[in-house]
């Protein structure tokens, strides 16, 4: 299930190199999130083209990455919580694959995709402890046997943010780690995370002329959508087209 938010072209790319690179036998949900009706109907019409399933989501009544939560748990909640589907996913809009891959190949104690460990203000804890034990996958890329939400009603587990009584607190996704995440033994693998520099400018963050580059397949594009603000939004989209073209 891939959240989409306001950005057809970019979901177009997506589809295209899912369906080249990734070796799974897959369905493909669009779960709309736009809070631009243009946009729904442009996304509407790419998604029958290419023969992908659709899903206009309800409007929720959050915003930024509490949306994006409570468009994950829509999905968990009205689809795969009713389907058949033995395992299922969620990536975000701006995320590509880029050599053929498998997921399933991957999946160990139930969960595949980037671990990430909790922050805490102003900081990020680089290893777990006793003190510090907690993790969550990232939601613009996580991977479930869906196995591991058995017995669990959903009004239990959500997909917001975590927030625990010494300070930790984990993103988007970190409500299952009551229900889901704390009862994995680690270790277990995770993908490979690096960031990369999309050009040869100095002084470059991650929001403007980075990529996250994750098992060394699949290429994340922050903020793409200029949801959070790009400073050169209009160049680091041409840059994106461009660089992904040799891929399709």
């Amino acid at each position: 299930m891939t959240i989409a938010f306001n950005d057809p072209e970019i979901i177009e790319l997506q589809i295209q190199l899912l369906k080249k690179y990734l070796k799974d036998d897959f369905d493909h949900y669009i779960l709309d999130n736009s809070s631009i009706q243009e946009a729904r109907i442009n996304l509407k019409r790419i998604c029958k083209s290419h023969k992908v399933k659709y899903i206009g989501l309800p409007k929720n009544p959050y915003s930024n990455n509490k949306s994006h939560a409570a468009a994950m748990h829509w999905g968990y909640f009205n689809l795969i919580r009713k389907s058949k589907y033995s395992f299922f996913g969620f990536l975000d809009h701006d995320i590509f694959p880029t050599t053929s891959y498998s997921v399933l190949d991957r999946i160990k104690n139930g969960v595949y995709g980037r671990k990430v460990n909790a922050y805490f203000t102003g900081g990020y804890h680089e290893d777990l402890s006793n003190e510090h034990p907690y993790w969550s996958l990232w939601a613009g890329f996580c991977f479930f046997d869906k196995i591991m939400f058995n017995g669990i009603y959903p009004c239990r587990f959500n997909f917001f943010s975590k927030h625990f009584p010494n300070g930790d607190y984990l993103d988007t996704g970190g409500g299952l780690w009551d229900k889901v995440y704390s009862k994995i033994n680690l270790p277990t693998s995770f993908s490979s995370y690096e960031v990369v520099s999309l050009s040869d400018k100095i002084n470059n963050d991650i929001q403007n002329d980075k990529i996250e580059i994750l098992d060394n397949t699949w290429c994340h594009f922050v903020s793409l959508s200029n949801w959070r603000k790009v400073t050169n939004i209009k160049e680091k989209r041409s840059q994106v087209f461009y660089y992904l073209q040799r891929y399709l």
